[in-house]
């Protein structure tokens, strides 16, 4: 018996092994199909989701448009209606057709482009000629026949049409529309914005972006796009492959849908998507856009591969476990049947017969849990595949958004190993460096420093402390060299930034470009403290040089000369050959002075400045009168030996001196120069090309003298009301209009002549008078104020402050009380002060302003810019404008160094929130420049003289002249 059951073992065993190698393989099989099937659909749904989230984007940028459209629509609605309102409409069909224009529609022309700044406008009769251009008097062919077109569509239809133009890097969009007039008649108007920041918000993204309008020429181009499409692509020189995807798809597609679509096109093996956006209905014009989806695709099927290799090992690992416990399973049932064939006739015991039936029941109960085990771990896996799908989605969303800001980043980002290997670096930093991100790759950081650096070492054992933890962050600058041998000025900020799968930290290190803010700075710095014409030291430099040589003679015990040079008849020079001539000569004084004092030893310490339009100074140490003198004797040769002829016209030069010691002047600067000044003076008196050294014992009497009669004069001034004001008209230049005027004092003389406040003012500060000046000033400007009020001028009075103006204590109740007198406007009052007024005491100065303030009143800072303490005591002191030196002004449209220190000077105010106003405006040249300098207001003779009438008109030249950017042709 025993026989047939050891017979029946190999048998049985070979025939279970063969069963499971052939349930493994068809397990594989099923396997390697489920994976492809699951995979399949995952690859399908990962690209729906993706389709749909370029369609949402488009939408969204479908609706960006649209509203962009539509407030240019209402902008130019709004342009149209003040056209009608203001009369301008009919005003500008006179001047075209009858009468000329008045300088009042001028004013109210320039004032409609400041506020609203149309791009163009056209008027036409009711057979569609042309009646006014602006801004140009002629058109285009292309632009006559696009005007041509959609007039005649709006006399077809009887409805407004829009339309959009492309010429010049520019597309503006057009309305043209039947606008009344007060004749009834009616006037055609084209009326055009600009769509640029449209364009511009898609630009930023760094997608090409281009717009596809109506095609004048179809018949003769031999550009695809026109002659089969009949559009023309208007884009900027950064959408060349844009150009090519469009040029590739009409070679393709007969015509183009004047709708939304989406287009897939492949460039230099790599994959975009091509966009169209609709723009004015019935225009049918188009936006543009190509995106490169290259990288996204790239990353979805990476995603799939990796998705379907989960799939394939989570089901084969599945498989073997049911295959390693499926002969455990199959064992108890052959033994049992074993049994029953070797002893069919006894009867099995009861135990043996449940033992036989268990195992057959466990089998079911098995294959049932594995079989629900199989299909939950199916759909987990399919609930895993959607959630992986969705989170790649939104992490590629999140991986552009992030890529885009840090490309489009105005500052190098960076980030390197401990080592200060580079790692990363974004486009922004390619660009400033010239690099490619391949070459920047595994250098060095400190090998972007310029040869033999000392500190280049240095920063980087820093930067390593900073990756270690051991500092927070290290800021520093640097030099850098560009791949074109250029070297720019880095600031760096370097932090450590933990990663979590990386076994050590890395560097991340953003830089900002300075490299032009610290050339503007070191230009700023050389325009504080030189003449730009005569590149010599200016009036501001040369007194703080006067004062070093005075505390450097006191210090030693040593003397030195003042020399003071006063060029002859050099007005004459001006006037009869105007300033570019003036300019000439003035840097030939220069050069003579500079090379006549090369020669003098070295310590003479000597100093040249330009002092005034004709006046020099020449600052000598270590040198008496005696040498003062013989310098001046060879001056005087030198300068008589400058001629200049002009119009057959020859000018010699001659000079007056004047030579003053430090020993004389008891080390004071004022006295040094009052001295030098006296001396020149005489030498005037004596008669041409001479000099004069000061003599104290003669002097002093003379000047004596002279201060006791001016201080009688002003006393009798005070007594008897000879003081008068005169207003100087400040233009608004934005709304060209009259909006102040600076209040100036003016003294009568024993003839009722005007004597300047120059003459007389710093002889009242000597004399402790200047308080009851401000005191007239203060009471008679707000009374001024007051009477403009009631005759209904919004006008704005600025009141210059003396330097012991905070001195007095009552300064807030006069002001208070006579506001209060005179019913006055407190809110179009400015205190113009100076530093030295406010600085003297700046905590009283803060309280008193502050008080002031309180009232309604506003502050204003004088001769801005002269001075780096300018800047401080802008954040110190609570002004409200600031007045550029007129210094920086004058013939502003000459000097281009001067340009850029009146734009910095601006763009200072503006960081401070001050306005900002500009003295000594000489031309509508100047003016223009101020415009595009920001700068708020301007002051000066081209504006207006002062004088006793106020208000005053605006100037001729500012309504009429013919380089005003507003002024309708």
């Amino acid at each position: 018996m025993g026989q047939p059951g050891s017979a029946f073992s190999p048998i049985h065993s070979a025939a279970t092994a063969a069963f499971s190698a052939r349930n493994v393989l068809r397990l594989a099989l099923l396997a390697a199909l489920a994976t492809l099937l699951l995979s399949a659909l995952y690859f399908y749904q990962s690209q729906q989701h993706f389709a749909q989230h370029r369609q949402q984007l488009q939408q969204q940028q479908q609706q960006l448009i649209e509203l962009g459209l539509e407030q240019s629509s209402q902008h130019i609605q709004r342009i149209n209606k003040a056209l009608v309102q203001n009369g301008i409409l009919d005003d500008a069909i006179s001047a075209a057709t009858t009468a000329p224009a008045t300088p009042d529609f001028f004013a109210r022309w320039n004032a409609l482009i400041q506020t609203h700044q149309p791009a163009a406008m056209a008027f036409f009769d009711q057979d569609d000629a042309a009646l006014q251009l602006w801004p140009d008097a002629t058109l285009p062919r292309s632009q006559q026949a696009f005007n041509h077109f959609w007039l005649q569509q709006l006399r077809k239809s009887g409805k407004p049409q829009q339309a959009i133009f492309c010429q010049a890097q520019d597309c503006i969009q057009f309305r043209f529309a039947r606008l009344p007039t007060t004749s009834g008649q009616g006037v055609t108007v084209a009326t055009g914005v600009s769509i640029r920041p449209l364009l511009e918000r898609f630009n930023q993204a760094r997608q090409p972006t281009g717009l596809l309008t109506a095609a004048q020429n179809r018949d003769v181009s031999t550009d695809v796009l026109v002659y089969k499409w009949g559009y023309q692509l208007n884009a900027n020189d950064h959408s060349q492959p844009l150009r090519q995807a469009l040029t590739q798809l009409a070679q393709s597609h007969r015509a183009i849908e004047r709708a939304q679509s989406l287009f897939d096109i492949k460039l230099d093996q790599r994959q975009f998507e091509l966009a169209t956006f609709p723009l004015l209905p019935g225009d049918g014009s188009l936006l543009a856009r190509l995106d490169d989806i290259s990288q996204p695709l790239a990353r979805l099927r990476y995603d799939v591969l990796k998705m379907a290799l989960l799939i394939f090992v989570t089901l084969l690992a599945a498989a073997l476990i049911y295959l390693w416990r499926w002969p455990q399973a199959e064992k108890p049932v052959a033994s049992a049947q074993a049994v029953e064939t070797r002893e069919p006739s006894a009867p099995a015991p009861p135990s043996s017969a449940a033992d036989n039936r268990e195992p057959v029941v466990a089998d079911g109960d098995d294959r049932s849990a594995l079989s629900a085990q199989l299909e939950t771990l199916k759909q987990y896996n399919e609930d895993i595949n959607q959630q992986l799908a969705q989170q790649m989605i939104l992490l590629g969303e999140e991986r552009d958004r992030a890529r885009k800001i840090l490309d489009h980043s105005q500052a190098i980002i960076m980030t390197l190993q401990p080592d200060g290997l580079i790692d990363s670096i974004n486009q922004f930093g390619e660009k400033v460096t010239g690099f490619s991100h391949g070459e920047l790759l595994g250098k060095n950081f400190i090998d972007l420093y310029p040869g033999n650096n000392p500190v280049a070492l240095k920063d980087l054992q820093i930067m390593s402390s900073v990756s270690q933890g051991l500092k927070t962050l290290y800021q520093h600058e640097a030099h850098l060299n560009r791949k074109d041998g250029e070297e720019c000025i880095i600031q760096w900020t370097h932090t450590r930034l933990d990663c979590p799968h990386r076994a050590t930290p890395l560097l991340l290190s953003t830089g900002l470009d300075i490299t032009q803010h610290r050339k503007l700075e070191r230009n700023l710095s050389w325009l504080v403290n030189h003449d730009t014409l005569t590149t010599l030291f200016n009036r501001r430099r040369f007194e703080k040089e006067v004062n070093a040589a005075l505390r450097w003679a006191k210090k030693h015990r040593a003397d030195g000369v003042l020399i003071t040079i006063d060029l002859e008849n050099f007005k004459d020079i001006n006037d009869a050959c105007g300033h570019k001539v003036g300019d000439i000569i003035l840097r030939k004084v220069a050069n003579t002075l500079q090379t006549l004092c090369r020669p003098i030893d070295a310590a003479a310490h000597k100093v040249t400045a330009r002092i005034g339009g004709d006046e020099f100074a020449i600052i000598l140490r270590n040198i008496d009168c005696d040498g003062g003198a013989h310098l001046s004797q060879r001056i005087i040769k030198a300068l008589n030996a400058i001629s200049h002829l002009q119009h057959h016209i020859s000018f010699q030069l001659s000079a007056s001196i004047g030579i003053a010691s430090f020993s004389d002047a008891h080390h004071n600067s004022t006295e040094l120069l009052s001295n030098a000044n006296y001396a020149r003076n005489q030498a005037k008196v004596d008669g041409r090309s001479r000099y004069r050294v000061f003599n104290p014992e003669h002097s002093h009497i003379e000047q004596t003298h002279h201060r006791m009669i001016w201080r009688d004069r002003i006393e009798n001034a005070l007594r008897n009301n000879r003081f008068v004001l005169h207003f100087q008209p400040i233009l608004d230049i934005r709304q060209n209009r009259i909006s102040h005027y600076e209040t100036l004092i003016r003294m009568l003389d024993e003839n009722n002549e005007l004597i300047a406040p120059g003459l007389f003012i710093h002889i009242a500060e000597q004399f402790g008078l200047i308080q009851q000046i401000d005191d007239y000033i203060i009471a008679s400007a707000i009374a001024k104020q007051g009477e403009l009020v009631r005759e209904g001028h919004d006008l704005t009075l600025t009141i210059n402050l003396s330097a012991k103006a905070f001195d007095d204590k009552k300064l807030y109740h006069k002001i208070s009380q006579a506001i209060r007198d005179n019913n006055a406007n407190a809110e179009h009052l400015v205190f113009e002060i100076t530093e030295t007024g406010a600085v003297s005491n700046i905590v009283a100065a803060q309280e008193i302003m502050t008080q002031i303030q309180a009232l309604g009143c506003k502050f204003a800072l004088d001769d801005f810019g002269v001075g780096f303490s300018s800047f401080h005591y802008l954040r110190k002191l609570p002004v409200n404008l600031v007045k550029i030196d007129g210094s920086f002004v004058t013939e502003l449209s000459k000097h281009a160094d001067n340009k850029v220190l009146v734009k910095a000077l601006s763009e200072v105010a503006i960081g401070f929130n001050k306005l900002t106003v500009a003295e000594f405006v000489d031309s509508l040249q100047t003016l223009q420049i101020l415009k595009d300098s920001s700068v708020n207001y301007a002051q000066g003779y081209f504006i207006g003289k002062p004088g006793a009438d106020i208000p005053v008109p605006l100037p001729a030249e500012l309504m009429s002249a013919p380089d005003q950017p507003a002024r309708l042709h």
